[in-house]
């Protein structure tokens, strides 16, 4: 994987809107942290010298729109998504000669923000409220997402306040949790995996440095007790998200062994230094 023909465009706004504005061919920086449990995903993304009409439609669109970041190398997979999410700030400031807009955005902000009322019959089934409920916020299920059991709520099911509170509730009572990713709501079972195929990690696919054992890699994630794990490192590899099953070999681990991703970070410039992703997994 050549380190020397890394790509990322961003697009502000919705695809196929007019109104969108698509970033291409100048110099992107990002910063992209993702989490496994309900915390905010969030991203930073800085464009160099943009023109002032779309400098101008930017800050206009700021908390109206979102913002999708994609990157990779041009030699390789190509562009890939990387984040997608609401942007929050807009800023702009001059560091001759360069012209430098700064975004700040998080992964279902809004919906998150949002206040639901609902209320269920005796009998009614899990998977029937939660799809019931993501109808209403105008949320998508991920892809990979785990089965919802098809338990019921015996005594029925009612609810009014914010959605996180509402989510934490409805998906608890089945033993899931649940997180936002690229603006698509995602669930698996507490300490679980999601249904993706197990990513196998080595020098030849972009693993970089020696796995590190670590004491905790619940990150922001507000857990009471620490859970061990590990630090691994590679090139960028923008499809990797929290949930995910990897599957590493190196010196350090020589072994192969199995791993789920708690902790995703996506750092990078398409002008020089790092270009990397780094993952807080624990051992399955």
């Amino acid at each position: 994987m050549s380190q020397f023909d890394r790509i990322a465009s961003l697009l502000v706004g919705t695809a196929g809107s007019q109104e969108a504005v698509l970033i291409e061919g100048l110099r992107i920086g990002f910063s992209v942290t993702k989490t496994k449990d309900a915390t905010t995903n969030k991203a930073q993304v800085v464009v160099y010298n943009l023109n002032e009409d779309t400098r101008n439609k930017i800050g206009g669109n700021v908390l109206k729109t979102r913002a999708t970041l994609q990157a990779g190398y041009a030699e390789g997979d190509g562009l890939q998504n990387i984040f997608t999410g609401d942007i929050t700030t807009a800023t702009t400031r001059y560091d001759f000669p360069d012209i430098v807009t700064t975004l700040d955005c998080k992964d279902g902000f809004k919906e998150v923000q949002d206040r639901l009322s609902v209320s269920f019959n005796a009998g009614s089934k899990v998977r029937d409220v939660l799809n019931d409920v993501m109808n209403k916020l105008g949320i998508s299920r991920k892809s990979s997402s785990v089965v919802i059991p098809n338990h019921e709520f015996v005594n029925g099911f009612a609810f009014g306040g914010p959605v996180k509170d509402l989510l934490d509730k409805m998906l608890g009572a089945v033993g899931y949790t649940w997180s936002f990713q690229d603006g698509e709501l995602k669930f698996y079972p507490k300490d679980g995996k999601d249904e993706t195929l197990p990513f196998d990690l080595t020098a030849e696919t972009g693993l970089i440095k020696a796995p590190e054992k670590v004491k905790d890699v619940s990150g922001d994630s507000g857990d009471k007790e620490a859970i061990p794990g590990w630090n691994v490192t590679s090139l960028l590899l923008p499809s990797l998200e929290p949930g995910n099953p990897i599957r590493v070999s190196s010196n350090a681990l020589p072994t192969p062994t199995d791993f789920v991703i708690e902790r995703v970070e996506h750092r990078g410039d398409t002008f020089g230094g790092e270009y990397l992703t780094s993952l807080l997994v624990k051992e399955i």
